[in-house]
């Protein structure tokens, strides 16, 4: 017979099971600390607790109006930094990649896309950290996601730009 379900993990699969991906679900409820439970035990008590996954790709209108004129500037600022725009035989993707899963999490929260957790990285001084990545990926996504972060840009403006234009060119 299964071990019952503690507030705590209940609370933190209701947080963490709404943004999480298919197939990465066990990884975020690993992360969150989840990792007595298997996969069939989320899916299970998340059905009986009615909780729902929202749909990935939703970069509409809906993520829009959930950051301010701030947090545009603060994730520009984030990308210009930590993150990286890429176009790899037809693949856009935009992502940040560093260890602070905090941030990581609260970029997912914002505005949806992928977290991953990637295996440890050796720094030069000795150090082992784990680290967090946040990514979306699609024409329609990237599309979107950077000309709303366009102006607030000022290193990757020009990366942008390009991106921008040669989906516009495959779209026609």
């Amino acid at each position: 017979m299964a071990k019952k379900w503690t507030k705590r993990e209940i609370g933190l699969l209701k947080a963490s099971y709404q943004v999480a991906e298919k197939l990465g679900m066990r990884v975020v409820l690993f992360t969150e600390g989840l990792s007595r439970r298997s996969r069939a035990q989320c899916l299970d008590q998340a059905r009986r607790l009615g909780i729902q996954r929202k749909k990935s790709g939703g970069f509409g209108l809906q993520w829009r109006c959930r950051i301010t004129e701030f947090e545009k500037y603060y994730i520009a600022g984030i990308l210009d930094g930590e993150g990286y725009i890429s176009t790899n035989y037809g693949n856009y993707l935009v992502g940040v990649a560093m260890t602070d899963k905090k941030l990581i999490r609260w970029l997912q929260q914002k505005l949806g896309g992928t977290f991953q957790l990637r295996k440890r990285r050796m720094g030069k001084n000795g150090w082992n950290r784990q680290e967090y990545a946040w990514k979306i990926n699609g024409m329609k996504q990237v599309r979107s996601f950077l000309s709303v972060m366009l102006p607030y840009l000022r290193i990757k403006n020009v990366k942008a730009k390009q991106v921008i234009k040669e989906i516009d060119k495959k779209s026609l």
